[in-house]
C-alpha cells in the first residue's frame, strides 16, 4: 500500500531519497520511500551536472575500489540522467509482510501481518500492536524486515509467544519463548541478491540487523556544485582578452565585486575610431581593417611576466581558474583586501583596524578573504548506500521514475546562499613548502626569498595545472591539496563558533588550482556569515589557530588517526572527500601516516608566528 507523507526539499535531498525508511506519524508508522514528486528542474546546468556525477561515480570507483550499481560508469550523459526538484511529496510503501510488537511489557511477543489469524491485536494477550522496529540490511543495498531465521522455533509452542531480547546489542540479543524457557541467538541470513553474490570482494555475505532509524541503515550520496549561469562568466570567456581578465582576478588587481570584469570584457567588444583614417574598428584591434595602420595598443589590466601562455584547459570555462573569477566579479562579492583599501582611501576610522586584522592574516598565509553574498549552489542527491557513507560499499542510484523510463532520476535543489572564500598567499605558500623540504627534486623554481606575490601566484597556477607531472612534482600537487582542504575544515569549524550556525549545516568546495577553498552556509541564508565578515573576522582568526591545536580523543587522534578524527576534523555532512586527506599537523606541525606528506616540522599557521 502506498501512501503519500509531505517534508521540505532539504530533508528530502538529505535524508528521504527513494530507498530510504521515513517516519509516517499519521499512521504511527514508519515505511520505506518508493519514489519523490517532482518536476524537471530547468535551473540546474545540465552538462555540468552530468560531469559532476560522471566525476563522483568514477571517484568512488577508484578509490579502495568502491562498487557502482545502476550506473552505466562508462556512458553517463545528458540521455542517462534527469534532473528532478522534489514538490516536497515523498511517496512511500510500508513494508510487506510486516512485524508487530505487542505493547504489553510484560508480553511484547511479535506477530506477522501476514498471518491469516491476524487481528490488529497481540493474539496471546489481547493487548494492542506496534510496528517492530527492526530491520536486516546490506551493504548491496538491500534491506528487509527483521524476522526470525528459519531455524528459530520453540519445540512446544512454534513461534507464538517469541519476543525479543534485547540487550542493545545485536551480538548478545536472543529470541527468547514467553511462556518456556526456550531461547535461541539471533543468528544470520545470508544476503540473497546475485549481483552482490557475485561480487562480494571481502564483504561480509551476511545481512545485519538494526533499529530502523539507525544511519547505519542508509547514507545518501549528495554532490554539490557551483551552478553559475552563462551570463556571469561567458562574457569573459568569449573576450579574446580572457587570459589576461582571468589572471587579472586571481592575482586581485580588479576589484571584487559589482561585474567589474563583464564590463572590462565589454568595454574590449566596443569600438573607437582608426587614429589614422578614422573609420570604426574595434577597440581590441591591433590594425585597422581599411588602411592597415597599426593602433595604439590598450592596456590589459595586468602587467606580469608569465613563462609562457596558459592552457586551453586553465582558460575554459568549467576551469577552477574562470570559477574563482566569476564568483569575484558577483555583483554582492566583497574582497576583505578592498575594502581595507576603500577605507584606506577614505580615511575611515576602521581602516587601522583592518589593516591590523589583514596583517593578521598575511602572517598566518592568507592572501584574502571575500564575501560571496549571493553563492550559486546546487545540491545533487544521486544514489545511496548502505552500511558505510564512503567506499568500499555500494554506491547505488535511485530508480527510474516512470515519466523518463530508463533514465536515472538525479534530486537537485539550486540555491542562492552566503559563503567564504578563502584565497592563500602563493609567496607564504611557497616559503611554507621551502621550510619543511617540500621543494626538493622539483624544476624550474622561482627564487623564493626574492619572488613577490604575483610572481609566486602566476608560477604555482601554472605548476597546479601542469597535466603531466613527474613524482617530485605530483607529491608537490598532493601536499598542497591535502594542505588546502585541511584548513577548509578548520577554517569551517571556526566560522560556525563565531557565526552561530550549526556545523552541519556548513559545506566545503574545494578550489586547489588557485589556491583557494568555498565554505559555504547551505540553506541557512541568515546573515550569519554576512555579519561575521563585517563584525567578526578578529574573532575568528583567534579561534582560527587555537581551536583545534589539540584534539580531545589526543593522542589517540594524532598518533592512530593522523590528526583528523570525529572529535575535531571530521564534518558531519559536506566532505567532497568523505573526510579523508586531512590533518591537523598540516596546520600545526607533527606526522601522519597516510598522507603525502609524513612529517611537518612547521605547521601552516606556524611559519611565522614561531
Amino acid at each position: 500500500m502506498a501512501e503519500s507523507t509531505k517534508r521540505s526539499i532539504g530533508q528530502v535531498i538529505f535524508r528521504h531519497n527513494p530507498g530510504s525508511l521515513i517516519a509516517l506519524d499519521e499512521w504511527g508508522v514508519y515505511g520505506r520511500v518508493s519514489s519523490i514528486k517532482g518536476n524537471p528542474d530547468s535551473d540546474v546546468d545540465k552538462s555540468l551536472l552530468v560531469k559532476k556525477v560522471r566525476w563522483f561515480v568514477n571517484k568512488w570507483k577508484d578509490d579502495s575500489e568502491g562498487r557502482i550499481r545502476g550506473f552505466d560508469v562508462d556512458n553517463i550523459d545528458s540521455d542517462s540522467l534527469i534532473a528532478i526538484r522534489p514538490e516536497g511529496k515523498v511517496m512511500c510503501d510500508f513494508l510487506y509482510q510486516m512485524l508487530m510488537e505487542c505493547t504489553n511489557p510484560e508480553c511484547r511477543v511479535i506477530i506477522n501481518s501476514a498471518e491469516p489469524q491476524f487481528n490488529g491485536k497481540c493474539l496471546r494477550c489481547g493487548e494492542g500492536l506496534r510496528q517492530f522496529r527492526y530491520v536486516w540490511f546490506h551493504s548491496c543495498g538491500i534491506l528487509k524486515p527483521f524476522q526470525p531465521i528459519q531455524q528459530v522455533n520453540c519445540p512446544t509452542h512454534g513461534r507464538k509467544a517469541l519476543y525479543l531480547n534485547d540487550t542493545g546489542r545485536f551480538r548478545s540479543s536472543t529470541w527468547r519463548c514467553r511462556d518456556c524457557a526456550y531461547e535461541r541467538g539471533l543468528g544470520m541470513l545470508p544476503c540473497t541478491d546475485e549481483t552482490c553474490k557475485r561480487n562480494l570482494k571481502g564483504d561480509s555475505p551476511y545481512l545485519r540487523a538494526s533499529v530502523w532509524n539507525d544511519p547505519w541503515v542508509y547514507f545518501p550520496q549528495v554532490v554539490t556544485f557551483i551552478n553559475l549561469k552563462d551570463d556571469q562568466i561567458k562574457p569573459v570567456i568569449d573576450s579574446d582578452i580572457k587570459e589576461d581578465l582571468l589572471v587579472s582576478s586571481y592575482l586581485g588587481s580588479i576589484q571584487a565585486g559589482q561585474g567589474r570584469l563583464r564590463s572590462k570584457a565589454a568595454e574590449n567588444l566596443q569600438t573607437k575610431n582608426c587614429v589614422k583614417c578614422g573609420s570604426p574598428i574595434l577597440a581590441n584591434s591591433k590594425f585597422c581593417n581599411d588602411c592597415g595602420q597599426k593602433q595604439p595598443e590598450i592596456p590589459r589590466g595586468i602587467n606580469i611576466e608569465k613563462s609562457n601562455t596558459l592552457s586551453f584547459e586553465l582558460l575554459s570555462e568549467d576551469s577552477e581558474l574562470a570559477t574563482f573569477a566569476a564568483l569575484r566579479d558577483l555583483e554582492r562579492t566583497q574582497s576583505f583586501r578592498d575594502e581595507k583599501n576603500k577605507q584606506k582611501e577614505e580615511n575611515i576610522e576602521k581602516a587601522t583596524s583592518s589593516e591590523i586584522i589583514l596583517q593578521s592574516l598575511n602572517n598566518i598565509g592568507i592572501d584574502d578573504i571575500l564575501f560571496v553574498g549571493d553563492f550559486p549552489l546546487t545540491y545533487a542527491a544521486l544514489g545511496f548506500t548502505r552500511f558505510q557513507s564512503k567506499p568500499p560499499t555500494w554506491l547505488r542510484s535511485f530508480p527510474s521514475v516512470a515519466s523518463s523510463q530508463t533514465k536515472i532520476p538525479v534530486y537537485t535543489n539550486c540555491i542562492t546562499t552566503e559563503s567564504w572564500m578563502i584565497q592563500l598567499s602563493a609567496k607564504y605558500l611557497l616559503e611554507w613548502l621551502s621550510s619543511n623540504n617540500f621543494l626538493k627534486g622539483v624544476n624550474n623554481l622561482p627564487e623564493i626569498k626574492s619572488v613577490d606575490e604575483s610572481q609566486a601566484k602566476i608560477w604555482l597556477l601554472e605548476f597546479l595545472n601542469k597535466e603531466v607531472k613527474d613524482e617530485s612534482e605530483t607529491q608537490l600537487a598532493n601536499i598542497t591539496e591535502e594542505l588546502i582542504h585541511s584548513l577548509s575544515h578548520i577554517v569551517l569549524q571556526s566560522l560556525a563558533v563565531e557565526s552561530g550556525l550549526d556545523i552541519a549545516s556548513f559545506g566545503e568546495l574545494l578550489l586547489p588550482k588557485v589556491l583557494t577553498f568555498i565554505i559555504y552556509a547551505g540553506e541557512s541564508d541568515i546573515g550569519g556569515l554576512s555579519a561575521s565578515f563585517s563584525q567578526g573576522i578578529g574573532a575568528f582568526l583567534d579561534s582560527l589557530i587555537n581551536q583545534l591545536r589539540s584534539c580531545k580523543f589526543d593522542p589517540s587522534c594524532s598518533e592512530d588517526d593522523d590528526g583528523a578524527c570525529v572529535g575535531c576534523l571530521h564534518l558531519p555532512r559536506g566532505c567532497i572527500e568523505f573526510n579523508e586527506k586531512l590533518s591537523r599537523s598540516y596546520a600545526f606541525g607533527g606526522k601522519t601516516k597516510k598522507l603525502s606528506a609524513n612529517e611537518i616540522p612547521i605547521g601552516y599557521f606556524d611559519l611565522r608566528t614561531r
